[in-house]
Protein backbone atom coordinates (compact mmCIF):
# COMPACT_ATOMS: atom_id res chain seq x y z
CA UNK A 1 0.00 0.00 0.00
CA UNK A 2 2.84 2.37 0.87
CA UNK A 3 4.70 1.48 -2.29
CA UNK A 4 1.56 2.07 -4.30
CA UNK A 5 1.15 5.52 -2.80
CA UNK A 6 4.78 6.39 -3.46
CA UNK A 7 4.44 5.31 -7.11
CA UNK A 8 1.39 7.50 -7.50
CA UNK A 9 3.17 10.48 -5.99
CA UNK A 10 6.24 9.95 -8.19
CA UNK A 11 4.03 9.68 -11.29
CA UNK A 12 2.31 12.93 -10.39
CA UNK A 13 5.61 14.69 -9.81
CA UNK A 14 7.03 13.37 -13.13
CA UNK A 15 3.89 14.52 -14.95
CA UNK A 16 4.17 17.96 -13.40
CA UNK A 17 7.87 18.18 -14.34
CA UNK A 18 7.13 17.12 -17.94
CA UNK A 19 4.32 19.62 -18.12
CA UNK A 20 6.57 22.38 -16.84
CA UNK A 21 9.32 21.39 -19.31
CA UNK A 22 6.80 21.34 -22.18
CA UNK A 23 5.52 24.78 -21.22
CA UNK A 24 9.07 26.12 -20.93
CA UNK A 25 10.02 24.67 -24.32
CA UNK A 26 6.88 26.12 -25.89
CA UNK A 27 7.61 29.56 -24.46
CA UNK A 28 11.25 29.33 -25.55
CA UNK A 29 10.30 28.37 -29.11
CA UNK A 30 7.87 31.28 -29.29
CA UNK A 31 10.54 33.67 -28.01
CA UNK A 32 12.99 32.39 -30.65
CA UNK A 33 10.39 32.87 -33.40
CA UNK A 34 9.53 36.36 -32.18
CA UNK A 35 13.22 37.26 -31.99
CA UNK A 36 13.81 35.98 -35.53
CA UNK A 37 10.83 37.81 -37.07
CA UNK A 38 11.64 41.01 -35.18
CA UNK A 39 15.07 41.28 -36.75
CA UNK A 40 13.74 40.32 -40.17
CA UNK A 41 11.19 43.11 -39.91
CA UNK A 42 13.82 45.55 -38.69
CA UNK A 43 16.04 44.69 -41.66
CA UNK A 44 13.09 45.26 -43.99
CA UNK A 45 12.40 48.65 -42.43
CA UNK A 46 16.07 49.55 -42.66
CA UNK A 47 16.18 48.53 -46.32
CA UNK A 48 13.09 50.58 -47.02
CA UNK A 49 14.60 53.56 -45.24
CA UNK A 50 17.85 53.20 -47.19
CA UNK A 51 15.94 52.99 -50.45
CA UNK A 52 13.89 55.99 -49.52
CA UNK A 53 17.08 57.82 -48.63
CA UNK A 54 18.59 57.14 -52.05
CA UNK A 55 15.38 58.34 -53.65
CA UNK A 56 15.49 61.49 -51.58
CA UNK A 57 19.09 62.09 -52.64
CA UNK A 58 18.11 61.62 -56.30
CA UNK A 59 15.17 63.99 -55.89
CA UNK A 60 17.42 66.57 -54.26
CA UNK A 61 19.92 66.22 -57.11
CA UNK A 62 17.22 66.64 -59.73
CA UNK A 63 15.76 69.58 -57.83
CA UNK A 64 19.18 71.19 -57.53
CA UNK A 65 19.93 70.65 -61.21
CA UNK A 66 16.58 72.05 -62.25
CA UNK A 67 17.00 75.05 -59.99
CA UNK A 68 20.50 75.60 -61.34
CA UNK A 69 19.28 75.51 -64.93
CA UNK A 70 16.46 77.95 -64.24
CA UNK A 71 18.82 80.27 -62.35
CA UNK A 72 21.35 80.15 -65.22
CA UNK A 73 18.66 80.84 -67.81
CA UNK A 74 17.25 83.68 -65.71
CA UNK A 75 20.71 85.25 -65.63
CA UNK A 76 20.01 86.41 -69.17
CA UNK A 77 16.44 87.64 -68.69
CA UNK A 78 16.08 91.42 -68.90
CA UNK A 79 19.70 91.70 -69.95
CA UNK A 80 21.84 93.11 -72.70
CA UNK A 81 24.16 90.35 -73.93
CA UNK A 82 27.40 90.98 -75.78
CA UNK A 83 29.34 88.10 -77.30
CA UNK A 84 32.63 88.51 -79.14
CA UNK A 85 33.72 91.71 -80.82
CA UNK A 86 37.22 93.16 -80.66
CA UNK A 87 36.97 93.76 -76.92
CA UNK A 88 35.94 90.14 -76.20
CA UNK A 89 38.17 88.32 -78.70
CA UNK A 90 35.35 87.42 -81.07
CA UNK A 91 36.30 85.05 -83.87
CA UNK A 92 34.43 83.45 -86.73
CA UNK A 93 35.44 81.02 -89.44
CA UNK A 94 33.29 79.84 -92.32
CA UNK A 95 34.16 76.39 -93.57
CA UNK A 96 36.68 76.76 -96.37
CA UNK A 97 37.53 80.36 -95.46
CA UNK A 98 40.15 82.01 -93.26
CA UNK A 99 39.38 82.86 -89.64
CA UNK A 100 38.23 86.43 -89.00
CA UNK A 101 38.63 88.41 -85.80
CA UNK A 102 36.02 90.81 -84.49
CA UNK A 103 32.86 88.74 -84.97
CA UNK A 104 30.20 89.76 -82.43
CA UNK A 105 26.61 89.52 -81.26
CA UNK A 106 24.83 92.24 -79.29
CA UNK A 107 21.22 91.59 -78.37
CA UNK A 108 18.65 92.07 -75.65
CA UNK A 109 16.62 89.40 -73.84
CA UNK A 110 13.33 90.65 -72.36
CA UNK A 111 11.38 89.21 -69.41
CA UNK A 112 9.61 86.70 -71.66
CA UNK A 113 12.86 85.53 -73.25
CA UNK A 114 12.33 87.37 -76.55
CA UNK A 115 15.54 88.38 -78.31
CA UNK A 116 15.91 91.68 -80.12
CA UNK A 117 18.52 94.28 -80.98
CA UNK A 118 21.08 95.04 -83.65
CA UNK A 119 24.80 95.60 -84.07
CA UNK A 120 27.56 96.10 -86.61
CA UNK A 121 30.32 93.57 -87.12
CA UNK A 122 33.64 94.84 -85.81
CA UNK A 123 35.54 92.72 -88.34
CA UNK A 124 34.09 94.66 -91.27
CA UNK A 125 34.58 98.08 -89.77
CA UNK A 126 30.89 98.29 -88.94
CA UNK A 127 29.88 97.78 -92.57
CA UNK A 128 27.72 94.71 -91.90
CA UNK A 129 24.58 95.63 -89.95
CA UNK A 130 22.40 92.88 -88.49
CA UNK A 131 19.15 92.67 -86.55
CA UNK A 132 18.53 89.85 -84.07
CA UNK A 133 15.46 87.79 -83.30
CA UNK A 134 14.65 84.55 -81.50
CA UNK A 135 13.50 83.27 -78.11
CA UNK A 136 15.57 82.42 -75.04
CA UNK A 137 13.38 79.58 -73.73
CA UNK A 138 14.31 79.28 -70.06
CA UNK A 139 12.22 76.17 -69.39
CA UNK A 140 13.82 74.32 -72.30
CA UNK A 141 17.39 75.51 -71.91
CA UNK A 142 20.33 73.76 -70.41
CA UNK A 143 22.43 76.18 -68.39
CA UNK A 144 24.03 78.69 -70.72
CA UNK A 145 22.81 77.03 -73.91
CA UNK A 146 21.77 79.16 -76.88
CA UNK A 147 19.54 77.09 -79.13
CA UNK A 148 19.13 79.56 -81.97
CA UNK A 149 19.53 83.26 -82.55
CA UNK A 150 18.70 84.63 -85.99
CA UNK A 151 20.51 87.63 -87.47
CA UNK A 152 19.10 89.36 -90.55
CA UNK A 153 21.68 91.50 -92.34
CA UNK A 154 20.25 94.90 -93.22
CA UNK A 155 23.37 96.69 -94.38
CA UNK A 156 26.75 96.06 -95.95
CA UNK A 157 27.95 93.36 -98.34
CA UNK A 158 25.89 90.70 -96.55
CA UNK A 159 22.54 92.49 -96.91
CA UNK A 160 19.72 90.00 -97.36
CA UNK A 161 21.52 87.10 -95.71
CA UNK A 162 20.09 85.45 -92.59
CA UNK A 163 22.46 83.69 -90.21
CA UNK A 164 21.64 81.46 -87.27
CA UNK A 165 23.86 81.06 -84.21
CA UNK A 166 23.85 78.28 -81.60
CA UNK A 167 26.24 77.19 -78.89
CA UNK A 168 27.06 77.05 -75.20
CA UNK A 169 28.11 79.74 -72.74
CA UNK A 170 30.58 78.70 -70.06
CA UNK A 171 29.01 80.45 -67.06
CA UNK A 172 32.21 80.36 -65.02
CA UNK A 173 34.65 81.59 -67.66
CA UNK A 174 31.92 83.66 -69.41
CA UNK A 175 33.01 82.49 -72.85
CA UNK A 176 30.98 81.25 -75.80
CA UNK A 177 31.67 78.57 -78.39
CA UNK A 178 29.24 77.60 -81.10
CA UNK A 179 28.30 77.28 -84.72
CA UNK A 180 26.84 79.57 -87.35
CA UNK A 181 24.98 78.86 -90.56
CA UNK A 182 23.65 81.02 -93.37
CA UNK A 183 20.07 79.90 -94.01
CA UNK A 184 18.92 82.58 -96.46
CA UNK A 185 20.55 84.83 -99.03
CA UNK A 186 23.52 84.69 -101.37
CA UNK A 187 25.67 82.74 -98.84
CA UNK A 188 22.96 80.21 -97.91
CA UNK A 189 24.19 76.70 -97.13
CA UNK A 190 27.52 77.74 -95.62
CA UNK A 191 28.39 76.81 -92.04
CA UNK A 192 31.17 77.66 -89.63
CA UNK A 193 32.31 78.13 -86.05
CA UNK A 194 32.26 81.11 -83.69
CA UNK A 195 33.72 81.98 -80.29
CA UNK A 196 34.23 84.92 -77.98
CA UNK A 197 33.93 86.30 -74.50
CA UNK A 198 30.53 87.06 -72.96
CA UNK A 199 29.39 90.19 -71.15
CA UNK A 200 25.94 90.83 -69.68
CA UNK A 201 24.44 93.96 -68.17
CA UNK A 202 21.01 95.01 -66.93
CA UNK A 203 18.56 96.23 -69.51
CA UNK A 204 16.36 98.14 -67.04
CA UNK A 205 15.88 97.95 -63.29
CA UNK A 206 12.16 97.18 -63.06
CA UNK A 207 11.20 95.72 -66.46
CA UNK A 208 10.31 92.30 -65.04
CA UNK A 209 8.42 93.40 -61.93
CA UNK A 210 4.82 92.19 -61.71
Amino acid sequence: SLVYCVNIIVSIIVSIVYSILFILLFILSRLILCFFFFFQAEDGIRDAQESRGLGDVYKRQVSTQSTGNIRAANMFMNKKVKIGGDERDGKSQWEGYAEQAGWELKFKVDCEGNISGDCDNDNNGGADEKEFSGVWEAEDQDAGEIKEIRATFTGGASTGNVNTYAGTIDLEAMTFEGTLACVEGSFAGHTGTISGGVEIEDWCDDCCED
